[in-house]
């Protein structure tokens, strides 16, 4: 019951209040990549559906245009250079995902599910086993098992395995740990370094179309060498996001202020909920209230707390 219908109701529930509560937060973000660098805001890329339906993924984008067709290809290491300024942090705080709440509400995706892949890697459709076709039996997820199990570090045989594990043990229960796991993940950015090398190295353990060839050539000098720049380009890559960090808490301090303090936006959904208070009032409210607290420390916890509850009380469910 609950993967043919629930599974469903609750992914556009979700997908519906994000976007409600997320829509001036996504549009700013629109704003600032349109700022940063030459393109569109939204990136859009087929991949595989459930059945093997080819459908477009959106995604903020937080690359150059054309970086599939540079130096690089599907793969992005750390320090990649076709990674834009405001690429680096909506890939690190997966921002950059928060488009595929549209897929959702098109049928495309879940909320929780198998990642989903390229129409080309790591296989062509005709040449998955029947083993491997099992993780298409689901929609594909905004995150999933294997996302919260090493994410971008696992190789595509292991992230298969966590897939197929996904399939045959999917449950409501399931998906609550996923869902859990996800946030704790995001806000630790645990896995979610850039790692093109698990990918190339997998490409000789799965047996994939011979479209794609790894040249594995390097000397002992040139690993020193690249380890060298991976560490560097971590270290300021820290030093960015914690700038970018601080600059974001900022911007949640002047879009609380605004739409708590004027009264012109009192009467927009869901501000008026939570103002009213009531059930849906205040789901809304200590779901906003856990993301702040969970994400933001410091002095804004009180700040926002004290700012908050001095305007819209909240009243016992």
């Amino acid at each position: 019951m609950y993967k043919h219908f629930f599974k469903r109701f609750f992914d556009i529930l979700v997908a519906l209040i994000a976007l409600i509560i997320g829509a001036i937060p996504m549009l700013i973000v629109a704003l600032i990549i349109k700022i940063d660098s030459k393109g569109p805001v939204i990136f859009k890329q087929e991949r595989v559906g459930k059945n093997g339906k080819v459908y477009w993924m959106y995604k903020f984008r937080s690359m150059c245009v054309g970086a599939e067709q540079q130096e690089g290809g599907v793969f992005c290491t750390k320090g990649d250079k076709r990674v834009t300024k405001v690429g680096k942090f909506i890939r690190a705080t997966s921002i950059d995902e928060l488009p595929q709440l549209l897929n959702i509400l098109k049928g495309d995706m879940s909320l929780i599910g198998p990642r989903p892949v390229l129409t080309y890697y790591p296989k062509k459709w005709e040449n998955y086993t029947q083993e491997e076709l099992k993780r298409f039996d689901v929609r594909p997820g905004v995150t999933g098992w294997a996302a919260v199990h090493g994410r971008k570090t696992n190789t595509v045989k292991r992230r298969f395995e966590y897939d197929n594990y996904y399939v045959d043990n999917l449950s409501l229960w399931l998906d609550i740990k996923i869902f859990f796991m996800t946030i704790k993940s995001v806000f630790t950015n645990e896995g979610n370094e850039d790692n093109g090398a698990a990918e190339v190295n997998d490409l000789e353990e799965v047996a994939i179309t011979a479209d794609v060839e790894v040249e594995k050539e390097s000397t002992e000098e040139e690993v020193a060498v690249a380890q060298s720049e991976d560490k560097i380009d971590g270290n300021e890559e820290k030093q960015f996001l914690g700038a970018k960090r601080y600059q974001f808490v900022n911007y949640l301090k002047v879009i609380a202020t605004i739409l708590i303090t004027n009264s012109h936006y009192s009467n927009i959904w869901p501000i008026s909920a939570m103002a009213d208070g009531g059930m849906l009032g205040n789901i809304i409210f200590f779901a906003v209230s856990g993301f702040c607290l969970a994400e933001i420390k410091g002095g804004f916890i009180k700040w926002y707390l004290k700012r908050f509850l001095r305007v819209y009380p909240v009243m016992a469910i």
